[in-house]
């Protein structure tokens, strides 16, 4: 199974290589869609079996975790990549994968990749929340930011600086949360975003 894998991989590389040797030629005389659909195909391909042989290498672990979710990250960024060649766009996923700086555990994320290329012209707005029982997520602890957030600020969404809530921020302990499904801020988080869109309940 091993040697059948790489050599896939290395068939996936070489098509990929013919298809970009010729790309001049095939973006006049191929169908815009089938040529992006064929490149997308080659991408993940490409990713996917990289992401197996991460997977099936026996070092610990933690260090096959990051591995995997580095090329996870970088397969996002090749394909906004894409997106934002055709013009402005805008994206939805979780705020670890579209902030700007490293990830914990260390990894680059989707969007440090995104935003080493274009600069200034990536602006990210991650998303925060105060109470969301019915999802598992109670009221914050009052001292957190989000506990502050949540008592000072009128029901609804407010969309609010990532430096200002820095500030705010400064000496105050990081939110407990009962399990995965809500990642708290932290100075992580505010030091690679733009903006945070907090809302303050879920029903």
């Amino acid at each position: 199974a091993d040697a059948s894998v790489r050599d896939l991989r290395a068939i996936t590389d070489d098509l990929r290589w013919t298809c970009a040797g010729q790309l001049p030629r095939l973006r006049r005389e191929a169908d815009p869609d089938d040529l992006d659909d064929a490149l997308l195909a080659g991408r993940t391909a490409a990713g996917l079996l990289a992401y197996h042989a991460v997977m099936a290498r026996g070092t610990d672990g933690r260090r096959r975790w990051e591995c995997g979710a580095g090329i996870r990250d970088t397969m996002m960024a090749e394909n906004l990549h894409v997106l934002a060649d055709r013009g402005p766009t805008l994206v939805f996923a979780h705020n670890q994968h579209l902030q700007t700086g490293s990830t914990t555990p260390r990894w680059q994320p989707a969007g440090a990749h995104v935003a080493d290329r274009v600069g200034r012209d990536y602006h990210v707005i991650a998303c925060a929340l105060g109470e969301a029982a019915r999802h598992g997520i109670p009221e914050p602890e009052p001292d957190s930011i989000e506990g502050v957030l949540h008592h000072d600020l009128p029901p609804g969404i407010h969309l609010l600086s990532a430096p200002a809530l820095q500030a705010l921020r400064r000496g105050r302990p990081t939110r407990s949360t009962p399990g995965p499904r809500y990642l708290p801020i932290d100075d992580t988080l505010l030091a690679h975003v733009d903006q945070v869109l907090f809302l303050r309940t879920i029903g």
